[in-house]
């Protein structure tokens, strides 16, 4: 197994970061970052002793080829091609430039909609991990009448929040709907019953207008999907009712009285209700199945909740519910963190679960294809923007060269985690009309400049430090794209902001480091260990000296923010 290596960045930086009048600076304090990082780090050399993480053709399947040469150019936007016949991947010594693949659409229509539990495997241990110690379900806590712990109705590992529940308003039809910002489409979770039996026409017609977002205001958040809304619709007879408030949600139920209605309840609160032992919130290991028992004064259910949408971090929380509806939280167990949080996230991208394959690596490496393939799309979004606006045609062919560098990360990382046991998930993407050039300003200062920036940094740690070779080798290729989409953004910056009124530039500003605070506040979380040691993943620390060296020496720097 090879040492770490001494030089943080290759020698030969690519193309787009040459073309970028930031790229000198770029680098320059890349080096300085890479080197405080690696100076701060707790071992210098591989430890481990997993010299076949990815299989190499003794006794199994070859591992998958990442390398460029591998690059399937069919590959579209809001989609992950599967891998052609795999070979076994030798280290780079430089990037390689991919060959150009079809332009994808700049928008990716979602078909589907958003799953409300998505289905795991049971956490199991793999070489290089430890197992998470999952926390027990209640069994009879303050109050407890010491009776069985109920769990979610479930079928095919999904929770089916409306099935046997018994509504204190009578109803002949009941359905759950959820929205995602005011320009979405509303989906339609679960129902039972027939609509309007024995009424008109015209009580279907107003069950179709009170299913639609028409008059709902958006006050919930939904992690990195921003706002959104669940609802309900109803009928007796040819009555027809909206249910869009927490208030208006316990009319319906009445007293809660049976675990069904307080997982409903709880869903609506927005904590994740999780199925059986084969079910689960991707990277949410060691979490037991969602539960409830009842007690002397209602109920106490352990169900879990989302500290962190970037990176992906999940606790399991055990509340007390009120038979009149009232939810106080007694315990909360912050679970594994999935340090996973790359690419530029584009307007309307929709959060997703994905089966947990009981590898914190193999999920790291999904989650990271999914943001990969989401990516592609934000470049073709940003290029038709600024197209409309005016732009100059080398800032726009150079958002098209990214989208094309991300449709082989998507390709990659998707290789990766399927040799590792993970499935990727194709990303969810509403979507949107063309904003104006201070939103498109003050996302760029936040997924380009920032998070896509400090991406690219520890990419490039990384590369350094994985201890697995051929995971160094997908990191080192990746990390020099990624170099050249960070330079992007800063051009982006400075040819949008000049074009913004005073406070419009202030809001940019106020964004962008609004955004390096919240960063640094979510680098805390330690990392499995096969992540850190397999995959370089830089722990706290290490994550620390990265953020505090990009603040001072180019978030934070007046020629660069101004």
């Amino acid at each position: 197994m090879p040492m770490r290596r001494d030089q943080p960045l290759p020698d030969l930086c690519p193309s787009s970061v040459l073309r970028s009048p930031h790229s000198p600076r770029l680098v320059a304090v890349f080096r300085r970052a890479l080197r405080i990082a690696f100076a701060s780090a707790a071992i210098s050399g591989c430890t481990n002793t997993h010299t076949d993480l990815l299989p190499t053709g003794k006794g199994g399947a070859s591992a998958p080829d990442v390398s460029a040469a591998g690059h399937n150019p069919s590959v579209q936007a809001g989609t992950i091609a599967t891998p052609s016949t795999p070979t076994t991947p030798t280290k780079p010594t430089t990037p390689t430039t991919p060959t150009t693949p079809t332009t994808p659409p700049p928008t990716s229509t979602p078909t589907t909609p958003p799953p409300t539990t998505p289905s795991v495997k049971p956490p199991v241990t793999v070489a290089g991990s430890s197992a998470p110690t999952p926390t027990k379900p209640p069994t009879g806590g303050k109050g407890s009448t010491g009776g069985k712990a109920s769990q979610p109705v479930c079928e095919n590992n999904a929770w089916q929040p409306l099935e046997g529940l018994d509504p204190a308003e009578p109803v002949d039809y009941l359905t759950s709907l959820v929205v995602y910002g005011a320009n979405g489409t509303p989906s339609e979770r679960a129902s039972f019953g027939t609509p309007c039996e024995g009424a008109d026409m015209t009580c279907l017609e107003e069950v179709t207008m009170a299913k639609t977002s028409y008059g709902l205001t958006f006050t919930m958040q939904c992690g990195q999907v921003g706002q959104c809304r669940f609802y309900f619709v109803a009928t007796s007879g040819s009555e027809v009712k909206r249910y869009t408030t927490r208030e208006e949600l316990l009319e319906l139920l009445g007293p809660i009285s049976s675990p069904q209605e307080v997982f409903l309840l709880l869903d609506y609160d927005r904590y994740f209700v999780r199925c059986g032992e084969a079910d689960g919130l991707q990277l949410a290991p060691g979490a037991m199945p969602a539960s409830v028992i009842e007690t002397a004064d209602g109920w106490e259910a352990t169900v879990l909740t989302m500290i962190n949408d970037c990176p992906i971090h999940y606790a399991e929380v055990v509340v007390s519910v009120s038979r009149t509806g009232e939810v106080k939280e007694l315990s909360r167990t912050p679970l594994q963190a999935s340090n996973a949080c790359a690419g530029r996230r584009p307007e309307g991208w929709v959060a997703q679960g994905t089966a947990f394959s009981g590898s914190m690596l193999a999920d790291h490496f999904a989650v990271m294809a999914e943001l990969e393939a989401a990516s592609v799309t934000a470049f073709e979004v940003l290029a038709a923007e600024l197209a409309h606006h005016g732009a100059p045609a080398d800032l726009i062919e150079r958002l098209h060269e990214a989208a094309r560098e991300e449709i082989v990360h998507a390709r990659e990382t998707t290789a990766m985690a399927r040799a590792l046991g993970a499935e990727p998930k194709p990303p969810r993407i509403e979507p949107k009309p063309i904003r104006s050039l201070e939103a498109i300003a003050l996302d760029n200062a936040v997924e380009g400049c920032v998070r896509e920036t400090f991406g690219a940094a520890v990419g490039c740690y990384q590369a350094e430090r994985a201890c697995d070779p051929q995971i160094a080798a997908l990191m080192q290729q990746l990390s020099a794209d990624e170099i050249g989409h960070a330079a992007l953004a800063f051009d982006l910056h400075d040819w949008i902001l000049p074009q913004l009124s005073a406070a419009a530039r202030a809001r940019v500003i106020a964004a962008r480091v609004a955004a390096v605070d919240a960063l640094a506040a979510e680098l805390q979380i330690e990392p499995d260990e096969a992540l850190r040691e397999l995959a370089g993943v830089p722990g706290p620390r290490e994550a620390a000296k990265l953020h505090d060296t990009l603040r001072q020496e180019l978030w934070l720097a007046g020629e660069i923010t101004a």
